[in-house]
């Protein structure tokens, strides 16, 4: 797999990354609808002899409006990257979106950004996507101005997934509901979260389940509902190894604060310290308080072998290949 190449900003665009054939989006999760999009600027560089690229804000415009109350991310900065790369995109721009680029008019963002800047030859962005000052730009302006600024712009309808479209807000209503399945079937992969395992208080390995603590990476990375999973984990080495992971706040022990804590099946392995990555797979059942430890550890046996079960058949969590 080739580097993917980085580029902050539009201004000084190295002139091995102009002229290259763009998709244009946040591409939060990196999902299918988005994969589509990508698929189809990758046809258009093969056509034009251009490198592929996709252009993205950083960061999502929701958040700079309302860091508080916008969306929690599918994923962080760095796994969206890697999507994108394993994608075949040559060319990342990350476009810091700050007040200057907030009061930028469309027009100005198609003619200057796109145009001058950038250099592109042709651009494909979905059909309800909006830019440019007060969001008045739109597909239908882009197929209007973009020739006059140097290329060709497409719209491409929503990829439909059990009759609705594939979007980032659908795979979040699916996590809030603990639908971990239908957010891998919109996302084409299991979802996934990187993090750090941290030190817990050890109560699990005292029950005969020892358990990793893990601290997400990245600010506001969105968890699933509370409850059992089975998971797997992706080790330091790379290697994925199938376990159960409990989010929640432990009512047995009367826990303060929301824990995400992976038991992994056959094996032990020291990983304090160290960074990991989490695939959801399957939701197995909701967190619940037990009359005492004995009755816990009955259904953590339980659970495990629910998990195994449901991991007998699931797809390893690799990265999406080209559509």
């Amino acid at each position: 797999m080739t580097a993917m190449r980085i580029v902050r900003g539009y201004l000084d665009v190295p002139a091995e990354s102009r002229g290259a054939a763009v998709a244009l989006g946040n591409f939060d999760g990196v999902h299918r609808g988005h994969q589509a999009i990508v698929a189809r600027a990758r046809a258009a560089a093969v056509r034009l002899g251009a490198p592929i690229g996709v252009v993205t804000f950083r960061p999502h415009p929701r958040e700079f409006f309302d860091p508080i109350g916008a969306p929690e991310r599918l994923g962080g900065f760095r796994m969206r990257m890697e999507r994108l790369r394993a994608l075949g995109v040559d060319v990342l721009f990350v476009l810091a979106f700050n007040d200057q680029l907030r009061r930028m008019s469309a027009e100005a963002f198609i003619s200057d950004v796109l145009g001058h800047n950038l250099a592109i030859r042709h651009l494909v962005v979905g059909r309800g996507f909006r830019f440019g000052h007060r969001r008045q730009g739109g597909p239908e302006l882009l197929a209007r101005l973009g020739p006059e600024a140097g290329f060709e712009a497409e719209a491409l309808e929503s990829v439909l997934v059990d009759g609705a479209p594939a979007s980032s807000t659908r795979i979040r209503q699916a996590l809030a509901d603990g639908d971990v399945t239908l957010a891998s079937a919109l996302l084409g992969r299991a979802y996934q979260l990187d993090a750090v395992v941290v030190e817990g208080d050890r109560i699990g390995r005292t029950l005969g389940y020892p358990t990793a603590n893990l601290r997400t990476v990245g600010r506001r990375v969105l968890l699933p509902r509370t409850g059992v999973y089975a998971v797997r984990l992706r080790l330091p080495d790379g290697v994925w190894a199938d376990g159960a992971a409990s989010l929640g706040w432990r009512p047995v022990f009367k826990g303060q604060d929301l824990r995400l804590e992976v038991h992994l099946f056959d094996r032990e392995i020291d990983l304090y310290g160290r960074r990991v990555r989490l695939a959801w797979h399957a939701f197995l059942r909701d967190e619940r308080n037990f009359a005492d430890v004995d009755a816990l550890k009955l259904q953590m046996a339980a659970d495990c072998d629910a998990a195994r079960a449901a991991l007998l058949h699931a797809p390893q969590p690799d990265l999406p290949q080209h559509p």
